[in-house]
């Protein structure tokens, strides 16, 4: 029986859509559990236990009506919403590119990062950023599971093909993000405690234009597609979507370009920034090294 209330509780509290039937499972399940073996059902009990449940579907259903909950859909994309937007901040960040602002100058940038390993030390910053990002990428995924299974009477149907895509490609994007801050954070740990120094090799890279200008379009058009699907994703009536059609125009008028036509230049310039910094003590400090990294996870 306890084994039972549990699942049936775990459901009850996990699940956004379906709550009800963990809660119905609890009450009604357990009482038929711990009824002994020699107990009969009446026909007049039977009747009484299906007014009962019928009943309580009914005053769930009219609460969850005037509580006006939200869509599991709508729940979903607000959790993938928030994920993309600790990844925009994270990338910025990472790349010394200012709130919104691409005309950061690209021959003087910073890394965030780096101040904040000197503030707070590399074992906080470490796995800051994926703990946030996985479980908001998690539960999104968790919740936009049930989104394709509940009633939809006046909403329209959930956009599934679009949904996986913004799932997969914003789990893609989280899982190369940390991997270059764990690189970064990792060779800052291993500076400090050599004591050799700080670490210009991030800040360097970033600086260089090719990689700086790839960084600023990129966070342009951030902006753009996330925007764009977070108005899609939360539209879920018949109402009329302003401005929607000159998004579409300026996404389709700036394509995104591909970053190995500018690899050679890339790395070229990354090379000559670096060439007094190299450290061959060890891969972690090592400034080539943390640039091949930034450039795989950038690609």
């Amino acid at each position: 029986v306890v084994i039972y209330e549990f699942f049936a509780f775990y459901l009850y509290f996990s699940s956004q859509s379906f709550g009800y039937v963990g809660l119905l499972l609890a009450a009604y399940g357990a009482e038929h559990m711990i009824m002994g073996c020699s107990s009969q059902d009446t026909p007049g009990g039977v009747y009484n236990t299906i007014v009962d449940q019928t009943m309580a579907i009914l005053c769930v259903t009219a609460g969850d009506l005037i509580i006006g909950n939200r869509s599991s859909g709508h729940l979903a994309a607000e959790a993938l919403f928030t994920m993309t937007n600790i990844l925009e901040g994270a990338m910025r960040d990472l790349f010394g590119i200012g709130s919104h602002d691409v005309n950061t100058p690209r021959n003087k940038r910073h890394c965030a990062l780096i101040d904040r390993i000197a503030d707070h030390g590399a074992a906080v910053v470490h796995s800051a950023h994926k703990i946030d990002i996985q479980s908001k990428h998690m539960q999104a995924e968790s919740i936009g599971s049930e989104a394709p299974l509940e009633p939809r009477f006046y909403r329209m149907p959930f956009k599934q093909g679009l949904w996986d895509s913004l799932l997969k490609c914003g789990g893609h994007i989280g899982v190369n993000l940390c991997c270059i801050e764990y690189a970064i954070t990792d060779a800052e740990a291993r500076h400090a405690r050599d004591k050799s120094g700080k670490h210009v090799a991030v800040d360097a890279m970033i600086s260089t234009p090719t990689l700086g200008k790839i960084a600023d379009d990129t966070m342009a058009r951030w902006e753009k597609v996330f925007s764009l699907a977070e108005t899609l994703m939360l539209h879920e009536t018949n109402d009329k979507l302003t401005n929607l059609s000159m998004s579409c125009k300026q996404l389709l008028g700036c394509p995104m370009e591909k970053l190995d036509p500018s690899l050679p230049a890339i790395v070229e310039e990354i090379s000559q920034a670096l060439s007094s910094s190299i450290s061959t003590d060890s891969i972690l400090a090592d400034g080539v090294s943390l640039a091949s990294v930034l450039v795989m996870m950038m690609s």
